[in-house]
């Protein structure tokens, strides 16, 4: 026979599950500055890709397939932050102060001063996803033919279509926490550089 405290005790435990269940749990929202870190993983995980591309040579079939799993993981890294960045601007609350806005802008764009910098033979690190994707796509294109003579073209081309729509995406989310307090200059400088880097993503798919 159960007792009457044994009884009370669970009673107490399930009513305590249920309340733990049915409770709310406390979300912190994704803020700009974690937006913005977002810009700065796709462009760290850009540069990253980048390498791994330059290094490519192919030849025998098992180096192929070996530098081949190196480039796709290197996609996939891309796609992992870059999805990151997607929830993380979808969940934030809107809109961004101006103050973030630019921030934000100014980590995409790659501004006089960090071209200076890298002119001057300062490190890539420098460079923001305006420059590190372009500079990423035309060593790829000139990687074409080692790719092609390895049978790799195809997978290229999907991986770029994935990452263009990664990129697309992204940047709508991101844009619809923008502060339209922002001077307008700086708004459609935002605009331009993710139009820039779409362009660049989408004539080496055509390239391919």
């Amino acid at each position: 026979k159960i007792s009457d405290d044994t009884m009370h005790f669970s009673l107490s435990l399930l009513f305590l599950s249920t309340i733990a269940f049915c409770s709310p749990v406390p979300q912190v929202l994704p803020t700009a500055q974690d937006v913005t870190q977002s810009v700065i993983n796709i462009h760290n995980a850009v540069l990253e890709l980048d390498a791994t591309v330059q290094a490519f040579q192919g030849g025998s079939f098992e180096t192929a397939i070996v530098e081949g799993k190196e480039v796709l993981a290197g996609v996939a890294k891309i796609h992992t932050v870059n999805r990151e960045g997607f929830r993380r601007a979808t969940l934030a609350l809107p809109p961004f102060s101006v103050e973030d806005t630019i921030k934000f802008i100014d980590t995409v764009v790659a501004t006089g001063w960090l071209s200076q910098s890298f002119q001057h033979g300062q490190s890539p690190n420098f460079m923001h996803v305006d420059v590190s994707i372009p500079n990423a796509t035309k060593h790829l294109r000139e990687k074409e033919p080692v790719f092609k003579a390895n049978g790799f073209s195809a997978i290229v081309i999907a991986s770029l279509a994935l990452l263009e729509f990664d990129h697309d995406t992204f940047s709508a989310a991101a844009a619809k926490n923008f502060n339209l307090a922002t001077d307008k200059a700086k708004l459609a400088e935002g605009v331009g550089a993710a139009a820039n880097i779409h362009s660049v993503i989408q004539d080496t798919i055509v390239f391919y």
